[in-house]
């Protein structure tokens, strides 16, 4: 019984994403909530910066550009010593509070900067596979202590 429920609440992932625009906006509105919570004063950051949880590799921020409207950024999770995937650059629109991904390395997701079939399906992908670990960052505390 247990199965079934858990089988319909999740069944929305199961459907195919059809590629609208607007679901890429909702996904970058939803990813700007999650990058601010887990980088309160991103628009006042500079240069390099660490969330680490109970000794463990972590993320790492580096700010690559800060502009009135904009923060240009990438944050990368150091999944090993060796290893540091996902690495992302992101822009940032603090006016129109939403979080564009520019460019994902990954071994699952591939981006263009087209926005028509099938890139844009590509991005939707790519910007919800970002939702997921934004919220995985989340909900395990790797969070960048606001400066004083």
């Amino acid at each position: 019984m247990q199965l079934r429920a858990d089988f319909r609440r999740h069944q929305q992932w199961l459907q195919p994403i059809k590629p609208k625009i607007g679901t890429l906006m909702a996904l970058g509105d939803e990813n700007y909530r999650l990058i601010t919570q887990l980088v309160p004063n991103l628009v006042h950051l500079e240069g390099t910066h660490d969330s680490t949880k109970n000794n463990q590799l972590g993320l790492h921020l580096n700010i690559i550009e800060q502009t009135k409207y904009t923060s240009l950024f990438l944050l990368t999770h150091q999944i090993s010593s060796k290893s540091a995937i996902p690495n992302a650059t992101f822009r940032a629109y603090h006016d129109a509070y939403q979080l564009e991904l520019i460019a994902l390395e990954s071994r699952l997701h591939h981006i263009s900067n087209q926005y028509e079939k099938p890139a844009l399906y590509d991005k939707i992908q790519a910007n919800t596979f970002i939702n997921k670990w934004l919220h995985y960052c989340r909900d395990h505390h790797y969070y960048f202590k606001p400066i004083k």
